[in-house]
């Protein structure tokens, strides 16, 4: 399924020396190469994800000019930003960056992913929010809230709504889930 794009433009921090001063020195670039591709809300509802790794930045097509078919769940390295996931919200998780609600001021990773792609598990680095999982919305505001476990987006607030769907998990996921939500998230025991 192509999807339609649209540019947008990020202000990306890029290192530079500056001659006068004798130092490096950060300053923020307009990078105009990104295009954000849209969706249809009409994946909804689909409770688990299994990933596919690209092995070239769709951007790179999209800026050229090209139809890219891109999923949710699809996986890929996005120079400078890292291993990046296509939400099924049609936006993008930038793995390797901060977290949009983390508070810890030093450098530091927010996420870390292990194994090699798509078979990634992203689990909680050094920071103290979150449990390794991702947040977002969709544009009528539901709330999109998965863990990215053995190459697959498994949607957290679908397993608390949907008993079916949480049967469907290995008993190992559903311990994991368990110890990573708050207390009372999911209504039925074992």
């Amino acid at each position: 399924m192509p999807l339609r794009s649209f540019s947008t433009t990020l202000n990306l921090p890029v290192k530079t020396f500056n001659q006068k001063a004798g130092r490096l020195q950060t300053r923020k670039v307009r990078d105009r190469t990104y295009a954000r591709p849209f969706i249809s809300c009409s994946i909804k509802n689909m409770p688990t994800i299994t990933c596919r790794f690209l092995p070239e930045n769709p951007n790179n097509r999209i800026a050229a000019g090209e139809a890219i078919d891109i999923l949710p769940g699809d996986l890929f390295i996005h120079t400078p930003m890292g291993l990046t996931a296509y939400l099924p919200t049609g936006l993008f998780w930038n793995i390797d960056q901060r977290a949009s609600n983390c508070t810890k001021p030093e450098p530091h990773r927010c996420w870390r992913w292990l194994d090699k792609p798509p078979n990634v598990t992203v689990v909680q680095g050094d920071c103290e929010n979150g449990a390794g999982s991702i947040s977002s919305y969709y544009p009528d505001g539901k709330r999109y809230h998965a863990f990215l476990w053995h190459g697959e987006l498994i949607d957290i607030e679908e397993a608390a709504e949907n008993h079916d769907y949480w049967l469907t998990l290995s008993v190992d996921d559903r311990s994991r889930m368990r110890a990573l939500t708050p207390p009372g998230k999911f209504p039925w025991a074992d």
